[in-house]
């Protein structure tokens, strides 16, 4: 599966209705951004404290500072292909 078709797949499983974990809406996250736009700018600052999704982003994002584009989108896809496996199993 392309990095492209298992954004499309997510889109849909969630259009579909199926709930995924915050942990797992972090990894798919923090490896979208990461593959999209590389590292987290040195100067963007952290959210305010009480903005708790935003932090979590954050930290997500900045935990993956230094991995490639090409290692995130495959990091993607297995985390993509995991989640899909997981949503088969459980039904």
């Amino acid at each position: 599966m392309s990095f492209e078709s298992a954004a499309l797949h997510v889109t849909s499983l969630m259009e579909a209705g199926m709930r995924v974990s915050e942990t797992n809406m972090l990894e798919l996250y923090k490896y979208y951004k990461q593959s999209k736009d590389g590292d987290i700018p040195a100067d963007k600052s952290r959210p305010a404290f009480y903005d708790m999704k935003g932090q979590r982003k954050h930290n997500a994002w900045a935990s993956v500072r230094g991995t490639s584009k090409e290692v995130a989108r495959a990091k993607y896809v297995e985390t993509v292909d995991r989640i899909s496996t997981e949503a088969v199993s459980s039904t």
